[in-house]
């Protein structure tokens, strides 16, 4: 593994890839599945000693790989990535508000990616709840909304938490509990919204964010 170990490397290694591509890719929180386009590697663990990911090593496929916490990126320069990965991190970090700002100030562009609150409300219902995520993470326009796991309740003034609200009532009066069927009927009910199975946010130059204990 090709391992960046000190600030100075890594702003040489983006500065050589910005003269060889003329553009700088970079996946944050990249764990055992890297994005393919891109340039460095980010994440807070390179061992199997990560809280979720089922004791799978960081994957870096021969990319260079630069240790550090999504919530401190302060060996990037502002604005020095042209485009910036960062998929299924959020719901993990104590602070979503520290990220998303260090997000923002380090890249032009970026993808951020998280489950939908849908599919890990379904999984509270079924016994089998992910304690390891800290956040549901809704995006409404450029808005992204961490509510804290622990303490979620809908807000019936949101159209989308009304709907479904509605919709997880009517299933339990029904049947008591979702089946994979069940939950995939969800999973499109939600994407004629605008959401799927995951939450999604391609942004430029900036987004909001919101964070609801």
């Amino acid at each position: 593994m090709y391992i960046l170990s000190s600030t100075k490397e890594l702003k040489d290694k983006v500065e050589q890839v910005k003269l060889e591509k003329g553009k700088v890719v970079v996946d944050i929180g990249c764990g055992n599945n890297p994005t393919n386009d891109a340039d460095i590697l980010v994440d807070l663990y390179l061992g199997t000693d990560r809280p979720s990911g089922g004791g799978k090593k960081l994957e870096h496929r021969g990319r260079p790989v630069f240790n550090a916490d999504i919530q401190d990126l302060s060996a990037f320069e502002n604005k020095s990535i042209d485009f910036v990965y960062s998929k299924h991190i959020l719901e993990h970090v104590d602070f979503p508000d520290k990220a998303c700002v260090e997000l923002v100030r380090i890249s032009k562009a970026g993808y951020i990616e998280c489950p939908h609150p849908w599919d890990e409300l379904t999984d509270i219902l079924k016994g089998r709840s992910r304690t390891y995520h800290k956040w549901l993470v809704f995006v409404v326009g450029n808005t992204a909304k961490f509510y804290d796991k622990l303490n979620f309740s809908f807000n019936l003034d949101d159209p989308i938490h009304a709907s479904c609200l509605y919709m997880l009532n009517h299933k339990i009066e029904q049947y008591g509990s979702f089946n994979d069927w069940e939950k995939v009927a969800i999973y499109r009910y939600f994407q004629e919204l605008g959401d799927g199975r995951h939450t999604q946010l391609k942004w430029f130059d900036s987004f909001d964010y919101l964070v609801i204990k």
